[in-house]
């Protein structure tokens, strides 16, 4: 690797950009799990799979999540994932069951607003 990043410098710009991106990332998700409530970081992990930014789009799918999974991401159980995903649901923010595929979530940009919450 030092060999390659030595003779393309293109590689090494883009490789320490990853690095610095990826830190940062890592930083900025730890200092959520000390600080951030469970439900805001269920938030901002349904928008994040949604792939809902800041962008004109009102709402994004995810596929093939599971409670068990998104309680691993955010630190929490998944009965705790349940109440926050039923709470959302009946907030409107997002929708699940009922007409949506098994497994899928249609995630609203609404949702943003409580994962930006302090």
């Amino acid at each position: 690797m030092p060999n390659l990043l030595r003779e393309w410098p293109d590689l090494a710009g883009a490789f320490t950009a990853f690095l610095v991106a990826h830190s940062l990332e890592t930083e900025a998700a730890l200092i959520d799990q000390l600080v951030g409530s469970a439900e805001q970081r269920l938030a901002r992990v349904l928008l994040k799979l949604a792939n809902v930014g800041n962008g004109s789009r009102d709402f994004g799918i995810t596929s093939n999540v599971k409670q068990e999974m998104l309680a691993n991401l955010i630190g929490s159980t998944r009965p705790r994932v349940n109440y926050f995903l039923n709470k959302f649901r009946r907030l409107n923010l997002i929708e699940y069951g009922g007409r949506t595929p098994p497994g899928t979530i249609k995630v609203h940009s609404r949702l943003r607003r409580l994962g930006e919450m302090d």
